[in-house]
């Protein structure tokens, strides 16, 4: 770890976009004011930590979870097949063979 000694109204550089200023020193405070590209993403550290744990246990997800992702949406019945076939003018989308692949398997 790198420790440096700075008054009020100085700053460190990082790399060539990131600048830390100390803004005020206030009996056991150091205010600090940070430029840097927006791309960059600035957190104080008690709330990096709690991104980082919401992030593991969004991960960590049961396969139940699973199971109730899955319920969420529409299951197809015969009946919307039926839908489909009929507007695919009797055939299923997927299913109709070329006209060679059927005069073949005719004989």
């Amino acid at each position: 770890m790198l420790v440096l000694t700075r008054k009020a109204g100085e700053s460190v550089r990082i790399g060539d976009d990131v600048e830390v200023i100390i803004t005020a020193i206030e009996q056991n405070k150091v205010k600090i004011g940070i430029r840097s590209p927006r791309h960059i993403p600035i957190y104080r550290e008690e709330l990096y930590q709690k991104i980082l744990q919401e992030n593991r246990h969004a991960v960590g997800m049961d396969t139940g979870d699973m199971d109730l992702l899955v319920d969420l949406f529409p299951k197809k019945t015969d009946a919307a097949v039926r839908k489909r076939s009929s507007l695919a003018g009797g055939k299923v989308p997927g299913s109709e063979k070329s006209e060679t692949a059927q005069q073949d398997s005719l004989g």
